[in-house]
């Protein structure tokens, strides 16, 4: 069985999150791109994409377009748009469009899982890919694009997970494409 584990997660205020949240940004066209990031000041679009602030282009993936990055993320941080969790925590989400729902539990992996065989490997990674994204960590200091990960069925998880949705979540909304999203923090105490 993999070894997942809990983590501190930076996260929005849930009344404010839907004004944080944002599509994957490959999924916006520079034009809806541009009216996203002039509309919304607490976009996380800002984060990912900072040259809009200042206006001063850089090269995706430059140590310069990095180190913006990261300073509008501490930007984010300080002006509490983002706050991170005291304790550390597994996270219940769920997504629901029409009749698709979709549940799953946030949480860390330890890497040494994918060598040692326990988490299968489903594509075979470019080298120049895994720099990319190991320099983008060291800089940046968090990952904004989960991994999705598959289990097989395990009935006392799955009770459990549903058990937890039985009460209200903590942070729920509908984006601009009817998903409905929804979050519950399973924090342990310290």
């Amino acid at each position: 069985m993999a070894d997942i584990r809990p983590f501190r997660a930076y996260r929005p205020n849930a009344a404010e999150a839907s004004n944080v949240v944002s599509h994957p940004a490959d999924r916006y066209s520079a034009e809806d791109l541009k009216h996203h990031l002039k509309n919304y000041p607490q976009s996380f679009l800002h984060v990912i994409h900072p040259d809009f602030q200042d206006g001063q282009i850089t090269k995706a993936g430059s140590d310069e377009r990095l180190q913006k990055t990261r300073k509008r993320f501490v930007e984010f941080t300080h002006q509490g748009i983002l706050k991170q969790d005291v304790q550390a925590g597994y996270y219940v989400y769920r997504q629901q469009k029409g009749a698709f729902v979709y549940t799953g539990v946030i949480a860390t992996i330890a890497v040494q899982d994918y060598f040692n065989g326990i988490i299968k490997i489903h594509e075979q990674t470019l080298e120049s890919r895994e720099f990319k994204l190991q320099k983008y960590l060291d800089v940046c200091g968090f990952n904004a694009e989960p991994v999705l990960f598959a289990y097989p069925e395990r009935p006392n998880l799955t009770s459990c997970i549903n058990g937890i949705m039985q009460t209200p979540s903590e942070t729920g909304f509908t984006d601009s494409e009817g998903t409905r999203h929804e979050i519950w923090p399973v924090l342990i105490p310290v």
